[in-house]
């Protein structure tokens, strides 16, 4: 999340809010032990004057993840969900402009999946 912040706000987004929700999911590797096999992110970002779009989010996603020492750190599979989450439109302040339309978290298709080995 820091990475993100920090990348955003060298490329000039106005981001007010940032909140993520990960959810790991535990399966048993080849010999038969428990392990965090997949991690997914659910960003949740509110903007300011300058809003960046789904695809944007979604390269500055891909860039913090390059950065990320966690990420680069295990070989559980990082998969960013990074379109169709959104804060409701009552909490966010952004001007209407920016907002996306959804009134509360839903997915969306766009994942981008970053997988070690």
């Amino acid at each position: 999340m820091l990475w993100w912040l920090s990348i955003a706000a060298k490329h000039g987004f106005d981001v007010v809010r940032y909140e993520d929700n990960a959810l790991g999911t535990m399966t048993r590797n080849a010999a038969g032990k428990l392990w965090v096999s997949q991690i997914d992110l659910r960003p949740r970002i509110a903007y300011g004057a300058r809003a960046a779009s789904p695809a944007e989010e979604a390269h500055l996603h891909a860039l913090a993840h390059e950065e990320c020492f966690i990420a680069q750190s295990i070989r559980t599979e990082v998969r960013i969900l990074t379109e169709g989450f959104c804060f409701p439109t009552e909490v966010s302040n952004t001007p209407s402009r920016h907002r996306r339309r959804a009134q509360t978290p839903v997915p969306h298709a766009g994942v981008l999946t970053r997988a070690r080995s």
